[in-house]
Order: C-alpha cells, then structure tokens, then sequence
C-alpha cells in the first residue's frame, strides 16, 4: 500500500507578513552616577518633575484627559516605580550602614550575574530583584526579610499601615493599566471595593490631574511614614545593642549618628517645612531628642 505523504501545516497569514526586525537594548542604558542624596530626596525629586511636566503639558494645551486618557496613566506608572524605587534605594542603603540589617540580610539570594558584575555598593540592590513592593504583605515580608524589622497592626502603628493600604489602592490601577490595557477587573475591583466598582468591570480607566495629585499626595505619605518609622526603628536597636559605646554627647556620637540622619533626612521636605513655619529636624536636634527619650527612660 502506498505510503500517503503527511500534509504541511495550515498556514494562512490572516494578520499578513511578520518583517524581521532586530532588536538591540544595548543602547538603551546610559551611565550616570549614584545620586548622593537621601533615598526620600530622590523620590520627591522624581515625582516632583513628573507633576510639573503633566502640569506644563496640560497648561499648553497639548493634552487633556478626555482624549490623551493613556497619557495620564503613564504619569501614575511613573509615581508607583517611585515609590518602589524609594523601597528599594532606603533598604539597599540601610543594609549598607546597618550591621543588624546588613546580618539579615546575609543569606538572603544573589544572581550569579551580580555577584560577578555588580558594584559592591549596590549589591544589596540585586538581593531585591526578587521583592515586590505592591501591597501591605510585600512591604512587610521585605522589611521583616531584609531589615528584620516587623510592620505589625498595633494602634502604634496604625498610620502606616493605613498609608500603606492606600497606596496599595493605586497598585491596583497600575495593574489594570499594565496587565490589562486600562480595564477594570474582577480582581482588581475585589481590592478596590467590590460593591463600589462592580458596575465598571472591563470598563477604561481615565485619570486626570486632580487625581494625579491625589495620588501624589497618597504616595508622599506612604514614604514619609515609612521612612519616619523605619529610621525610629533602627535608631532605637542601634542605641539598645550598643549602650556601652554611646557617649550622649553630640560631637562625640555625631560620627555614628549623622549615618543614619543624613540617609533618612529630607533637604526637600525641610525645606518646605520652613517655608509654612513648621517643625523639622536638623541633625542636632533629632539627637538631642533621641538623647532625651532614653534620659528620661
């Protein structure tokens, strides 16, 4: 019996031809140096230069919300990466002048490809790649990981927490955005309150500044009450687990000090704190009230 030759594939190109193109990314980094500012100065930098631009853009005329809807979700991209970057610049620092934090992070996991190429100051940055820092359990697992350093539900702690969860909110709308074109769905409405949103399923996204600036606003104060809680925090262990060694005199503690100040401290938000004439905290201030708290321990 004759052997019938098999039939090539069915192969009709219904969306046409696919041109070859070559892709390189080579050239898509440029160099530049480390920033020496403190991880809450780059990021109100950042967001800063993203709210002037869409003001200017919107002021100019060249766009508005009800036609360049995806204009506008680009500008909350760009918040949210600011916020996780901000996570992963404070946390990469900290390890870097923390022994506790730098001890717990130890056996934590590296690529082979950072190990060989990374520089050693940014190191702690590859142990990261890994994290994610879009909802209150991520933030907490990192901290708790990295930091050792517990986020809990205490009314102590009842701000942050709170802040947190907000900007967790707009981690959702970056995901619609990303994940699904700017639709809403289910998932996403779940976490953002399914009774409110259930009516928007598949349904676009359109932002605008008033929200943007929500949002900033939003975002600003998930930073702010992070960074205050985290420097408290590793201030606090730092002065129990070296009690023997602390002077209580600024010129004399000011080496180990000003560590920890200058990497938590904000020039931009002083800055605008005395602008309004409220408080902020020089160097030797926020020692003498750290010095005062355990004087009056």
């Amino acid at each position: 019996m004759a052997r019938r030759d098999k039939k090539a594939d069915l192969n009709i190109k219904v969306s046409g031809e696919s041109p070859t193109v070559q892709l390189d990314t080579s050239g898509l980094f440029r160099t530049h140096s480390i920033q020496n500012e403190s991880p809450i100065d780059i990021y109100i930098k950042r967001n800063k230069a993203l709210l002037v631009k869409l003001g200017s853009l919107e002021r100019d005329g060249h766009i508005d919300a009800s036609n360049d809807s995806d204009l506008y979700n680009l500008f909350l991209l760009g918040m949210v990466s600011n916020v996780e970057s901000f996570f992963r610049c404070l946390l990469r620092e900290l390890i870097l002048i923390d022994s506790i934090s730098y001890e717990q992070s130890l056996e934590q996991q590296l690529t082979y490809a950072a190990a060989m190429h990374h520089s050693a100051n940014l190191l702690p940055e590859a142990l990261l790649e890994q994290c994610t820092f879009i909802s209150l359990k991520n933030i907490k697992d990192t901290t708790k990981n990295y930091l050792n350093i517990s986020i809990t539900d205490s009314p102590r702690l009842k701000e942050l927490v709170e802040c947190i969860k907000s900007f967790e909110q707009l981690c959702q709308i970056r995901h619609c955005i990303v994940h699904r074109a700017g639709l809403l769905g289910s998932k996403n409405a779940i976490k953002l309150g399914i009774e409110q949103h259930k009516s928007y399923f598949e349904k676009p996204i359109n932002l605008n500044l008033a929200f943007l600036q929500e949002s900033n606003a939003i975002s600003l104060n998930c930073v702010r009450n992070y960074n205050n809680f985290i420097f408290n925090t590793v201030l606090t262990r730092y002065v129990e687990a070296n009690k023997s060694d602390i002077a209580w005199n600024y010129n004399i503690d000011r080496k180990w000090f000003k560590k920890y100040y200058d990497l938590f401290n904000s020039e931009g938000l002083n800055y605008d704190a005395q602008a309004r004439g409220t408080r902020y905290y020089s160097a030797k201030e926020a020692y003498d009230e750290l010095r005062d708290h355990y004087a009056t321990a």
